[in-house]
């Protein structure tokens, strides 16, 4: 289990003309739970992890300016402290790079810098992986990984809509998707070929949240699976559900050499036999 260490430390930083005392208490934070940094692939979710954890441990500013903290007994402390946080979440090849940038600033700039995307190609790119995520739902699977899918690529899509120029198209995005009904009304789009009836009565009801419908959903999917396997056997005649029983078939399947009257079941062709053909049966 990756942690960070609450034992109080003493240490001592040293500058020139001044030598200065303090005390570091790390606070404790559990990083299992966030992903490793390995590419461009998960840099926006790995981004935002990190950055959810620098900013409950309080050091979350000095990441991202240096000159924040307002003594150097502060500033190594939080230093010190997103140090620790990451070296423990970033893969081993990308450890090995930033292991020659010594402050955390440094560190965070350089993999934003490396592998943050924000080129116009990706971002219409991410506009297309939303609105086609109806194209890649598996009713077969439960309905809250999709969800969980949805909500995934619709953050990337809503990082991607940051803008300093409020006057561009990007900025009057970013206020759509600040919309709940919004993402409620997307959500349901994607929902719309796999399950209509279900959509359709979930569309009037004008003041539904979008926690509110995740909540149904998660209803929906559990009595949709339940309502498949219950037609599946419903579907089936009454005979195809029974087991199959040799004795149950029509007699006629039954019957053994000789027990018809007056056929030649039984009987064998001398003729035939003797010349290696089929012989039974016939005289």
């Amino acid at each position: 289990m990756s942690t960070i260490s609450t034992d109080e430390e003493q240490a001592t930083t040293h500058t020139p003309g001044l030598s200065t005392s303090y005390n570091i208490r790390q606070v404790p934070f559990k990083l299992d739970n966030v992903d490793l940094l390995v590419g461009h692939e998960n840099y926006d979710d790995w981004a935002a992890q990190v950055g959810l954890v620098l900013r409950g441990m309080g050091v979350m500013d000095i990441v991202l300016d240096p000159t924040v903290a307002k003594s150097v007994a502060d500033t190594a402390a939080m230093e010190q402290s997103a140090l620790l946080v990451l070296i423990q979440v970033l893969s081993k090849p990308i450890l090995k790079v930033v292991a020659k940038l010594h402050h955390p600033h440094s560190i965070w700039t350089y993999l934003r810098q490396t592998y943050y995307r924000d080129s116009a190609f990706s971002f219409v790119s991410q506009i297309n992986t939303l609105f086609g995520l109806s194209g890649v739902l598996d009713s077969s699977r439960p309905l809250s990984e999709f969800i969980e899918l949805f909500e995934s690529e619709w953050q990337r899509l809503y990082a991607l809509t940051a803008s300093n120029d409020p006057k561009t198209y990007r900025a009057s995005l970013r206020t759509f998707l600040d919309f709940d009904s919004a993402k409620r009304d997307l959500l349901l789009a994607c929902l719309v070929p796999h399950y209509p009836n279900p959509v359709d009565n979930l569309t009037t009801k004008d003041n539904l949240t979008y926690s509110e419908l995740k909540t149904r959903l998660y209803s929906l999917s559990t009595s949709h699976t339940t309502s498949q396997d219950t037609a599946f056997v419903a579907g089936r005649s009454p005979a195809a559900r029974k087991p199959y029983n040799r004795a149950s078939r029509p007699a006629r399947f039954n019957r053994q050499p000789g027990s018809i009257p007056g056929s030649n079941i039984d009987k064998n062709c001398s003729y035939c036999s003797k010349r290696g053909h089929q012989a039974a049966g016939h005289t």
